[in-house]
């Protein structure tokens, strides 16, 4: 069953489980709404999901507050927003 609504609001992700949770976005391509409040991750972090939403262009709703992006993954982030028509 393919995954289309992604939430993990509030669970303070670390490094360790970005990669898992990393090396799954980048395989699962069904994805329509993400929900990544509030998990204070790492820049590290933030740049591997960025690169793994990159390949989601079906992404209809986003939402990542409250995690410290810094320019060099902000600009990541931006730049995979291009990808998805539907955002």
């Amino acid at each position: 069953m393919p995954l289309r609504k992604l939430h993990l609001v509030r669970n303070k992700l670390t490094d360790a489980q970005a990669t898992p949770l990393t090396a799954s976005l980048k395989q699962s391509r069904d994805l329509d709404s993400v929900f990544m409040s509030h998990n204070e991750m790492s820049n590290e972090a933030l740049g591997m999901i960025a690169d793994a939403f990159s390949l989601n262009t079906n992404i209809e709703e986003i939402s990542i507050t409250h995690n410290d992006l810094s320019l060099t993954n902000g600009v990541k982030f931006l730049e995979s927003f291009k990808n998805m028509p539907k955002l």
